[in-house]
C-alpha cells in the first residue's frame, strides 16, 4: 500500500497541484520562508493501522489535529516569540 505519492515536481515545490504549472519565484520564496516540511516514515507492518487510517484523509490535517490534541492534554501553551524591533536610527 502506498499512502503518499508525489510527482517529482511536487516534491521539489516546482508545480502547482491545482494547475500543474510551475510555481512563481515569489511563491517559491514565500513557501521557503513560511513553511517547514516534516517527513514521517511509516513501517508497512508495524504502522499498517496508521497507514490505513490516513489512506483517504488529508495527512497534514490529521497529524496537526492529533498533535494539537496531545498538546492540549499535556497542558502545552505556545508563547510566540517577541517580534524583533527594526533599528531605524
Amino acid at each position: 500500500m502506498n499512502v503518499t505519492t508525489h510527482r517529482k515536481e511536487e516534491k521539489q515545490g516546482m508545480a502547482n497541484k491545482a494547475t500543474g504549472k510551475p510555481d512563481s519565484e515569489a511563491k517559491k520564496a514565500w513557501m521557503k520562508q513560511n513553511t517547514t516540511v516534516v517527513t514521517v516514515k511509516l513501517m508497512h507492518k508495524g504502522d499498517a493501522d496508521i497507514m490505513a487510517y490516513l489512506e483517504d484523509k488529508s495527512k497534514a490535517t490529521v497529524i496537526k489535529q492529533a498533535l494539537r490534541l496531545l498538546m492540549e492534554q499535556e497542558g502545552f501553551e505556545y508563547v510566540p516569540p517577541e517580534p524583533e524591533e527594526d533599528d531605524e536610527e
